[in-house]
């Protein structure tokens, strides 16, 4: 049984090591069987395919909080985002005046 969890272990050490970052381009299929949420990432390749990228996979019990912590996550990104947005609108906005008086 011992040896059993060890190759368990270093099976998972050598795939994390591996496979330390992963493009998500789109997301695939998503199941929930055996209390696990599998999530297929897709990305696209040099050929422009789509193609799997990899898979996310949350056990049953902790999917609530994984997804609220990415909503949290993303939406701390948006507001960032957005506080640099307004100038750049402003800009943009002042320039299709500027182009609609031209017009007229």
């Amino acid at each position: 049984m011992y040896t059993c969890k060890y190759l368990m272990l270093t099976h998972i050490y050598v795939n994390q090591k591996l496979e330390d970052k992963m493009l998500v381009e789109g997301i695939g299929k998503v199941t929930f069987v055996n209390g696990i949420l599998r999530v297929q990432t897709i990305c696209i390749n040099s050929a422009g395919e789509q193609v799997e990228s990899g898979a996310i996979e949350v056990p049953g019990n902790s999917v609530g909080d994984v997804i609220n912590g990415l909503v949290t996550a993303t939406n701390g990104i948006n507001d960032k985002l957005a506080e640099n947005v307004p100038s750049n609108n402003q800009n943009s906005k002042d320039g299709k005046k500027d182009k609609s008086k031209k017009k007229k």
